[in-house]
């Protein structure tokens, strides 16, 4: 700190077993415990307030981050970021009160984080235990991208998730391939990708708090979800939540109040391509609960137009109907399956509300009396999609590692694809929650014990220190 000259490692232990190398700039590296135990081979106009780099790029199995240039400047900015993990650098970025906190810690990654991360918690745990390709010019606003890619896999955050909470959880314990111009409201992909597989979201995700919220919630699998969609207040609330299927959503769909509020819903529900739909408050509100949807075409646009819609039931398609209040209320529910499909009527003030295929106006087209369903369709599933992350190697005094930024395994999802994903949920589905819970209690010994290691501040068996 002598060498310093008071231009850098200020304050007490700001540089207490730091190992590399620090610019004299009158900012890197100032504030109690700044950049203390951290592993950083270059800093300049960065490390600056409280523990902000604290431990960072350290651990028995962490990989030094290269550089940090004008980032990491807040109060624990980027404590323990890259802690038993790897981040290639950090350039003009992370600055905010925690903002990259754990970020690519517990044998995560991160390629790079640049011109990005900005605000409180913004890039809380990205990366945490999975992989980011890099983050650039995103992640904008209170957690936008916090627990992004946390023990799953995301290609390349760009341009994309600019707003509080906007990507929230996006990649979490899933597979999300692209996030592109998309994200940039409150809330705005909300547990995108928790537990399941995305295609493609762009453009998307735009509007106010909630908008495709719970989307692909418990190993759900949704397909493509493009070109200005789910941009209203709860927008796609529920969308593939517990373990539903649901296949695109696309041109300008769930644009409403809570539009397609909790669609999918249910151990084994599934819904094929909504598109044009769900435009209006409540309007396919439970839709697909504990039951099965194939499509919404230009539907559901009127205030709880299809309010608990195939509710323990099925509904083979919507097209063109349910477009008055509460129209079509309980259709479907409790077991009266509508394999024939909702097409071009019930679109006056109850007039479907509770039917049956029997009971169904007569302008409502009815399955061929040739070959009429005996039962409803049996529910099977596949395993959700398999996470990648993958454990750093042992580290050796030459850096080998950089990531990959890309994921291992393709998304499953898309709109063909969905279709068939109609076998896709089976009880099976429902051993996962038990690991899942075990999971959790992994995540939070990990945690704990980095936690631990950090404030015990054991003594790394070397150490040493440039100052430029």
């Amino acid at each position: 700190a002598d060498a310093c000259e008071g231009e850098c490692c200020s304050g007490e232990k700001a540089c207490y077993y730091f190992t590399g190398m620090v610019c004299k700039d009158g900012v890197s590296c100032q504030g109690n415990y700044s950049c203390a135990f951290a592993n950083i081979d270059y800093i300049h106009q960065g490390c600056d307030e409280y523990k902000s780099c604290y431990g960072a790029g350290s651990g028995y199995e962490g990989y030094p981050i290269e550089k940090v240039q004008n980032g990491c400047r807040g109060e624990s900015a980027c404590y323990a970021a890259g802690f038993e993990g790897n981040i290639n650098e950090i350039v003009n970025g992370c600055e905010g009160f925690r903002v990259c906190e754990f970020a690519a810690a517990g044998y995560g990654s991160i390629g790079t984080i640049r011109d990005s991360c900005s605000g409180n918690s913004t890039c809380y745990k990205a990366g945490f235990g999975g992989n980011i390709g890099e983050i650039v010019n995103g992640c904008e606003g209170f957690k936008a991208c916090a627990y992004a890619a946390g023990y799953g896999s995301i290609g390349t955050i760009s341009d994309s998730c600019k707003d509080r909470d906007a990507c929230y959880q996006a990649g979490y314990d899933g597979n999300i391939n692209e996030i592109e111009n998309s994200c940039q409201g409150d809330y705005g992909c909300f547990f995108a990708g928790y537990g399941g597989s995305i295609g493609t979201i762009r453009d998307s995700c735009k509007g106010g708090a909630g908008a495709c919220d719970r989307l692909a919630d418990y190993g759900g699998t949704v397909g493509d979800v493009v070109e200005g969609s789910c941009l209203g207040e709860g927008a796609c609330y529920g969308l593939a939540y517990d373990g539903g299927t649901v296949g695109d959503v696309v041109e300008g769909s769930c644009l409403g109040e809570f539009a397609c509020y909790r669609v999918a819903y249910g151990y084994y529900a599934s819904i094929g391509n909504i598109a044009d739909s769900c435009v209006g408050g409540s309007a396919c509100a439970y839709a697909g609960r504990y039951g099965e949807v194939d499509e919404f075409t230009s539907s559901c646009e009127g205030d709880e137009a299809c309010f608990n819609l195939a509710y323990q039931g099925l509904v083979g398609g919507v097209r063109s109907a349910c477009n008055a209040d509460v129209a079509c209320k309980n259709a479907g529910s409790y077991s009266m399956d509508i394999p024939s499909g909702i097409d071009s009527c019930c679109n006056e003030v109850g007039e479907c509300e509770s039917v049956s295929e029997a009971t169904l106006p007569a302008d409502c087209p009815k399955a061929p009396t040739t070959s009429p369903p005996t039962q409803s369709p049996t529910k099977v599933t596949t395993k959700s999609p398999t996470k990648v992350t993958t454990k750093p190697p042992t580290p050796s005094p030459t850096k080998t590692m950089s990531p990959t930024g890309k994921p291992t395994k393709s998304p499953t999802a898309g709109g063909a694809g969905a279709k068939s994903a109609k076998t896709a949920k089976s009880k099976t589905v429902k051993s996962g929650k038990t690991g899942k819970s075990s999971k959790a209690s992994t995540v939070a010994a990990r945690e704990q014990a980095l936690h631990m290691s950090l404030s015990l501040g054991e003594e790394p068996s070397s150490m040493s220190f440039l100052f430029i």
